[in-house]
């Protein structure tokens, strides 16, 4: 087990990671205020290669080959037009090429309290921006422009050293705290980062000195299928296994409250990614709905098999479902298995054959127990006896009120799977009237109506109750989320699972940042995920208003 997991098993772990989070603005200094800052007259538009400046090594690599098309997509959907009064002009930086190459992570660990520790994830990266412009201008972006940045987020009392190297000038800003950023400026290139070994060796290859990306065979037969797309994205197999402690950490510390579910899962998440995960590609390109981003996870051909031939979609759709989510939810997930219990089956043993003995163990203990926090002490007799269509509602972005809704189709099993501290308090004597299970302090709460069960705590079954009681008057056709075209797509997909979310606090920042946002016009923003198991992986595909480039950018509105 490594330190960091072990560390979160045994502690009441709280996750912070500043310098991971640093980086995305900083990033976005580069690519967008610094860069729209500076009225540039090109040099020439001649197109470079970008993986030709980057290190064989390179871990995680993300590109987009025309900076100015990537930030004008997020502009031409119907949203941002009815929400913006106008746009940034985006026409010079038409054409900038800008890619980011990772080469290494750094990871430290404080402890702060004997209940809290911080864990320090600094990525070791380097911002590579072709500029086509002369190098007077870039020298002034780096001076004034990307200064000024610098000392907004180390303080005012940063160094800076300024320096000329091989034909090369060099900038090193340095924090009272002793962290580093540092740019460099070769010919019409600016190299901006914050590891010195990172932006040499990008540097050296340019040069010719070391071996460039273009020698990683894998990622450049993903590069050529994602030519035309806005942004390409690459993680290695050697990036999977630096990351995976951190993404373990992070899920469990988003997924749930409980120390020991987070020990578990910290525990075994990192060893399935190293284990059963080869690469990670990602593509963003513009639709007509907005932007489209897919993530392609590439496993292990004995993984893509099972998950393929068992996580089926039967495409089925229980309407009478979707009646019991309030117009107001935040997000609605839906799962179309053929086979549930068969669906469960197979995600249990592709993790137990990719993980250690002693993962497989804890697995074969609480297996059973994963659906505990709806009630269900034994989950496969729970999901034997549901239809193909299992729904998840989240009424609040927090996530803290949350139902789940099958259809029964066994009721008397369905009815063994509940937890022992549920107990009775109602009996369904007449049509359409719930039958009610819930435990002392209300935390839990099942009701059958018909044969659709409702599991969640007790205000968030009654609110479901509620909205399926007929109205007064009819719902304003912008607050029901069943109307929009997106909702819709969650009940028409083929895919295994869907997520529609709502985020009500994204739309305007972004919109500040790229236009000029309108003062009474909605600003809730929707999503679309799809995740589908094919014969070499899973796919991830999100359809929203900015994309994950739109995320980017949000970050930068503090």
């Amino acid at each position: 087990m490594s330190s960091v997991a072990k560390k979160i098993s045994e502690l009441k772990f709280r996750y912070l990671s500043s310098e991971f989070r640093v980086i995305v603005p900083v990033i976005l200094f580069i690519l967008v205020c610094g860069i729209v800052a500076v009225s540039f007259t090109f040099c020439g538009k001649t197109e470079v290669n970008l993986r030709t400046l980057t290190p064989k090594d390179t871990v995680i690599y993300l590109e987009t080959n025309d900076l100015g098309k990537a930030l004008n997509a997020l502009t031409e959907n119907d949203f941002f037009k009815e929400n913006s009064q106008s746009k940034l002009d985006f026409s010079v930086i038409d054409g900038f090429q800008v890619a980011i190459a990772v080469t290494g992570f750094e990871t430290s660990e404080n402890q702060v309290t004997n209940e809290q520790a911080v864990l320090n994830f600094k990525p070791k990266f380097t911002a590579i921006a072709e500029t086509h412009a002369w190098s007077w201008q870039i020298s002034s972006l780096v001076e004034n422009n990307l200064d000024n940045f610098v000392k907004k987020t180390y303080g005012n009392d940063v160094k800076l050293e300024q320096k000329s190297v091989n034909n090369t000038e060099r900038y090193t800003w340095t924090a009272s705290d002793g962290r580093k950023t540092i740019a460099v400026i070769s010919g019409t290139q600016v190299f901006f980062g914050n590891d010195e070994e990172s932006i040499n060796k990008c540097l050296l290859a340019k040069r010719g000195e070391v071996e460039n990306l273009l020698k990683n065979k894998n990622l450049s037969l993903e590069y050529e299928k994602a030519k035309d797309k806005l942004a390409f994205g690459f993680i290695s197999n050697e990036g999977i296994k630096q990351i995976a402690d951190l993404v373990g950490v992070s899920v469990a510390v988003g997924q749930s409250e409980d120390e020991n579910a987070r020990g578990f899962i910290s525990r075994i998440l990192p060893q399935i990614l190293n284990n059963a995960t080869k690469e990670i590609i990602w593509t963003a390109e513009k639709n007509d709905k907005g932007i489209e981003d897919r993530i392609f996870i590439k496993t292990k051909k004995e993984v893509s098999n099972v998950l393929n031939e068992t996580l089926i979609s039967t495409n089925k759709n229980f309407e009478e479902i979707y009646k019991y989510i309030p117009s107001y939810t935040s997000s609605v997930t839906r799962y179309s298995l053929k086979n549930p219990q068969i669906a469960f089956r197979s995600l249990l043993l592709v993790t137990a054959e990719n993980t250690d003995e002693a993962g497989r163990k804890i697995i074969g203990i609480v297996a059973n127990s994963l659906l505990s926090p709806y009630g269900i002490a034994d989950a496969e007799a729970f999901l034997s006896s549901v239809e193909s269509e299992l729904v998840t509602a989240q009424f609040d972005e927090d996530g803290d009120q949350s139902i789940a809704i099958v259809k029964v189709k066994d009721l008397e099993k369905i009815k063994s799977s509940f937890d022992e501290e549920l107990k009775r308090v109602s009996e369904n004597t007449e049509e359409d009237k719930p039958e009610i299970w819930k435990t002392e302090t209300e935390d839990q709460e099942i009701a059958l109506i018909n044969d659709i069960l409702i599991l969640g705590d007790s205000k968030s079954v009654a609110k479901a109750i509620q909205a399926s009681k007929p109205k007064v008057s009819p719902i304003d056709p912008n607050k029901d989320l069943t109307k929009t075209s997106l909702f819709r797509g969650l009940l028409k997909t083929k895919a295994v699972s869907a997520t529609y979310a709502k985020n009500t606090e994204t739309a305007e920042k972004i919109i500040k940042i790229i236009g000029k946002p309108k003062d009474k016009n909605s600003k809730t923003t929707k999503t679309l995920t799809e995740t589908y198991f094919r014969k070499n992986g899973v796919e991830r595909k999100y359809m929203s208003d900015f994309g994950f480039i739109g995320t980017i950018i949000e970050q930068f509105d503090n």
